[in-house]
């Protein structure tokens, strides 16, 4: 039998499936598509209740009757019998239903398989008396869901054959759901598919349609207005993030939606959403957590990403995912961070910077990006969700003044490349102006100046701004408003401008302000917050973990703490406690990071503190500290990041002297 293939969105899908009730057939059709694309979601709730208003094709006088079966978990053919007699069950109560023959043969061989089903006579005391009310298997329309999922104990062969003598022979309609390629014996199916299956439907979602049916049927129907009104609110979003990701799976947003449910149940009355006019940070504050949230879903149902496997993105500095010149570099140098890696450990770093890099301009294309750990651990099944943290996450990362920078991303992004060239004169000053005047303000975050510098420099013809007053007015602008930075990590690796670019000396110039400034807030950073970092240590070193990781990638810590204070609390840590601290030396100094020399001596001393083994029978404890010993060894082996800077400076200025 040909087989007709036709590829239609979910609402011409529906048309082609009428039309298959509607006609005279001897052949199933298929309903073919990707798993988790929404073929279940949209047979259940939009096509079934559309079949039973639809006339049976050899009985004008009757309306088809469609009865949903899942071959998901099946063990035998009898279970099919079964579940379409429990499907039945419904139909057959009613003292006016009468039964055919054939529907008699099929319930009973299924009743008598299912124990629990009750006074089997109670249903077939008519089965002798066929009347034109007579329930008849030509008025079922039968959905054999999940036939890819169909186990190994049953035979494709054996129930594409059922499906055969159903169709061929009593004309039934038989509709089957599956994604075809994902059918483990294709050998056998494709030898029986082309005898029993007619039209084939490539089955492609419409995002529309299936979202807002789910959130009608999930959100408002259950009573949950706020929430329900806030995701048709958020709709575009959700789309974007899907379509960035290149996603369809309808299971994805199904986990994504319930999972912000809690979340935003939580924070709603928080941040004041309930209020007529509420606080325009706060509505932001909640779309942060509704795109870091859908992105995470996306990416660990793909099986991206897990609690335990972060690939990375919990490193990267909250930055602009689209830089708007290009000597404006990412934050890590690929080079510094492969040194003395073996090749395997090479490419693993390779795939992880590219994930890093992937994700954050997937999802956050000329947006900040932040990580938010309670969000991610929720997200991943690590957790329960945590709401006061995720609040103080919130107030730490988009306070009014950071909330600020978000308009200078905007200009930026206005002013970049090709954006630029759609600008009139009138909008180029304008928007140039603007950032001018924010950036004097010390508004923009330290890695953003050259930017600004470049936007102001160009097209000197139309803008007329002097390089040389611009350069000058900057460096005093950033050295006044020192206190408004945060510390942004490698800075210097972000300078990549060609000496034959016009400006150089200027961009140079600026350029070392901005380095200045930039270590003048890590030296206050440092100093306020190290001892805080060992206390946490000491009393939970979870927390320092978390902190060490989030917000001190760049800082000697092990360096000024008292070591002997820091070996009394490492005695008394259970194997466990251990290991997380084992963990976080190898992730930020053979994975990540790369010890300072003001480190060395830690190591050292650690070093030989684990050299004084005990005596006697092994334990658990010695190995887990042998292996740290080991570790440690490696850490000693490695090239120190100070020397590794000293070399790209002498580098950088041996540059800018020639």
């Amino acid at each position: 039998m040909e087989s007709i293939i036709e590829i239609l969105p979910a609402n011409n899908s529906e048309k082609v499936l009428r039309s298959y009730l509607e006609t005279e057939t001897s052949y199933a059709l298929l309903v073919n598509g990707r798993r988790g694309i929404g073929k279940t979601f949209f047979l259940k709730n939009k096509f079934l209740s559309q079949a039973a208003k639809v006339k049976v094709y050899h009985d004008q006088s009757k309306y088809y009757k469609p009865v949903y079966i899942s071959l998901f978990g099946l063990s035998s053919m009898t279970e099919v019998y079964t579940l379409i007699s429990l499907e039945l069950l419904p139909f057959l109560k009613g003292k006016t239903i009468k039964i055919s023959m054939g529907i008699a043969k099929m319930f009973i061989r299924g009743l008598l398989q299912y124990k629990r089903a009750g006074n089997i006579d109670d249903f077939l005391k008519d089965i002798s008396r066929i009347s034109k009310s007579a329930l008849e298997m030509k008025e079922l329309v039968l959905i054999f869901d999940d036939l890819d999922r169909l186990p190994d104990t049953v035979s494709i062969t054996e129930f594409v054959g059922f499906v055969n003598s159903l169709v061929e022979h009593d004309n039934n309609k038989v509709i089957v759901i599956a994604d075809q390629d994902s059918i483990t014996d294709q050998k056998n199916y494709l030898a029986v598919k082309e005898k029993t299956i007619g039209t084939t439907v490539e089955f492609t979602a419409a995002f529309n349609d299936s979202f807002d049916q789910i959130v009608l049927e999930k959100y408002k129907k259950a009573g949950f207005e706020p929430y329900y009104k806030y995701l048709l609110e958020l709709k575009p979003m959700i789309r974007e993030l899907f379509q960035a990701a290149e996603s369809t799976n309808l299971r994805t947003l199904i986990y994504f939606l319930q999972i912000f449910d809690k979340i935003f149940h939580d924070v709603y009355y928080e941040l004041q959403l309930d209020q007529n006019d509420p606080d325009d940070l706060n509505r932001f504050k909640l779309q942060e957590i509704a795109r870091f949230a859908g992105s995470v879903c996306i990416e660990f149902k793909s099986g991206s990403i897990s609690y335990t496997n972060t690939q990375g993105i919990d490193e990267v500095a909250a930055i602009n995912a689209q830089l708007t010149q290009e000597f404006l570099r990412k934050a890590f140098s690929d080079n510094m961070r492969r040194l003395n890696d073996s090749a395997t450990s090479k490419e693993e770093k390779e795939n992880e910077q590219s994930y890093k890099d992937a994700f954050v301009a997937k999802f956050y294309s000329n947006k900040t990006y932040h990580f938010y750990p309670s969000i991610f651990r929720f997200v991943t099944g690590g957790d329960d969700f945590n709401k006061n943290e995720l609040l103080a996450d919130l107030k730490e990362k988009i306070d009014d003044r950071r909330q600020k920078i978000y308009r200078q991303d905007e200009l930026l992004n206005a002013l970049g490349y090709p954006q630029c060239y759609d600008l009139d004169n009138d909008e180029l000053r304008k928007l140039t102006a603007e950032m001018y005047e924010l950036a004097l303000q010390g508004l923009f975050s330290l890695d953003r100046y050259l930017s600004v510098f470049h936007f102001l420099e160009r097209f000197p013809e139309i803008l007329a701004y002097d390089p040389k007053e611009v350069t000058e007015k900057l460096k005093a602008a950033v050295r006044e408003h020192a206190a408004n930075f945060f510390y942004v990590p490698m800075l210097k690796e972000h300078f990549d401008v060609k000496q034959e670019q016009k400006n150089y000396e200027y961009f140079k110039d600026l350029f070392l302000v901005l380095n200045e400034v930039n270590e003048q807030v890590s030296k206050e950073m440092g100093c306020k917050n190290d001892l805080d970092l060992f206390t946490a240590f000491a009393q939970d070193p979870d927390s320092f973990y978390k902190a060490a990781y989030e917000q001190y990638s760049d800082r000697p810590i092990l360096a000024t703490w008292d070591f002997d204070a820091f070996y009394s609390r490492f005695r008394e840590m259970t194997n466990n406690q251990l290991r997380g601290f084992s963990n976080f030396l190898k992730n930020r100094y053979l994975g990540y990071e790369m010890p300072r020399w003001t480190e060395m001596e830690f190591f050292a001393l650690l070093k030989e503190k684990l050299n004084d083994k005990g005596e006697g029978e092994p334990t658990l404890r010695d190995m887990i500290l042998e292996g740290l010993k080991e570790m440690i060894d490696q850490i000693l082996q490695k090239p120190t990041l100070d020397a590794l800077k000293m070399l790209n400076a002498c580098n950088f200025f041996s540059n800018c002297a020639t």
